[in-house]
């Protein structure tokens, strides 16, 4: 890593200090001053990165981002203009700063910079790499510590915890939360952190201890997710419905989807799974059941006797009773039999997702039970995020 040691001897020692006593003057005349310096000198990366400073001052960071980055395209190892562009567009555009403090490590390790990387990648949810970038910089730091940078430790420490958070390592978020504490116990912050992870662990006492220091600092009641509870559990209550619609509208075409599939599987030999096979040789099965009960509810009707008025009756009394069991057995089998044709149309579903068997007949249906899977998946998600929520006193 000595690319930050050769960009530094490439250096107009010249220009680099005639640049930086313009920008010390007035904004506008520091501007106009490096853009004289520039027509005459294109090519010097660092009076760009001076003139994006300049803009930076000023607020202007579409112009400071586009004089960083003609700086960089000057000279890629410009470690100071891959360093300004990142800390310009970290919280709009993370994954491109990403890439800018990478390049900036490159050259040259720095702590800083791991910990500008680790905010990066908590931005883009990437909480494993967060945490491993808030260590790199507090170790780093730690070896060869640079007093002028110390105002960011006591940020690496707390964000480091709040990516443990989500990491769902509550224990190793409290240490976390502790040592930026302990940096200042007067930002509350990291007491709220702290707080939501004793929440986690429901180490109760704990928790309240920290609640009263937030409201010590803050100097009023304290706001928790709690308020919002009654309305979390409504728009819970309200996605678990939709889903329990969906899952009866998914049935209903498995059973569309297997009645379809079982008339066209009993005259053509498709080259079955065993599940599939089956789950046909239950349905039919059941058909057997079903034609022989019909059969014998038919034969049952047909045995009246008439020998006799007593025997007459008795035989009558006999067969409608039977016939009833038989309705009954009929019914309980058709029942059966629907199941089945939904459990046959399930089972299609799944060994299409996986292996990709496809009956030509039902193609359309598995596009619909496709957007309603979609349709419940999300609904899923967000019930996961609201019980997430709703599971936690989160201070606000």
């Amino acid at each position: 890593m000595n690319g930050g040691t050769d960009f530094l001897k490439r250096i107009n020692g010249d220009l680099f200090t005639e640049g930086m006593d313009l920008i010390e003057r007035d904004p506008a005349e520091a501007i106009i001053g490096l853009k004289k310096l520039i027509d005459e000198n294109p090519n010097e990366s660092n009076l760009w990165w001076l003139l994006g400073n300049v803009y930076k001052d000023i607020d202007e960071k579409l112009k400071a981002l586009e004089s960083y980055e003609k700086a960089i395209e000057l000279d890629p190892e410009n470690y100071m203009a891959l360093d300004a562009k990142g800390r310009i567009i970290i919280d709009k555009n993370p994954k491109e700063a990403i890439k800018c403090f990478d390049a900036r490590l490159e050259l040259e390790e720095n702590a800083e910079i791991y910990y500008l990387k680790g905010l990066s990648t908590q931005f883009i949810k990437d909480y494993t790499e967060s945490v491993y970038c808030f260590n790199k910089a507090l170790e780093i730091e730690m070896v060869n510590p640079t007093p002028a940078y110390q105002s960011w430790h006591y940020d690496a420490w707390n964000y480091k915890g709040v990516s443990l958070m989500h990491l769902n390592a509550y224990e190793e978020a409290i240490v976390s939360f502790n040592q930026a504490i302990e940096i200042d116990p007067n930002i509350d912050t990291a007491w709220v952190g702290k707080y939501n992870g004793l929440e986690k662990l429901e180490n109760y006492d704990g928790a309240m201890e920290c609640l009263a220091k937030i409201k010590s600092i803050r100097g009023t009641e304290i706001k928790t997710q709690k308020n919002n509870d009654e309305e979390l559990k409504r728009q819970i209550a309200t996605l678990n419905s939709e889903i329990k619609n969906h899952i009866k509208k998914r049935n209903d075409k498995f059973i569309e989807a297997g009645e379809i599939a079982y008339s066209e599987c009993i005259a053509t030999d498709y080259n079955f799974t065993p599940d599939i096979k089956t789950k046909l040789d239950d349905i039919l099965a059941l058909d057997t059941l079903i034609d022989k009960t019909n059969t014998d509810i038919v034969t049952e009707k047909s045995k009246v006797k008439k020998t006799g008025f007593l025997a007459k009756l008795g035989g009558a009394v006999s067969s409608a009773a039977k016939q009833g069991k038989f309705k009954l057995d009929l019914y309980n089998f058709g029942t059966q039999k629907k199941s089945a044709i939904k459990d046959f149309g399930e089972i299609l579903w799944g060994s299409f997702k996986t292996e990709g068997f496809m009956i030509d007949s039902i193609s359309n249906i598995w596009e619909v039970v496709e957007d309603i899977d979609k349709d419940i998946n999300v609904k899923e998600n967000k019930i996961k995020e609201l019980n997430n929520t709703l599971e936690t006193m989160v201070v606000t």
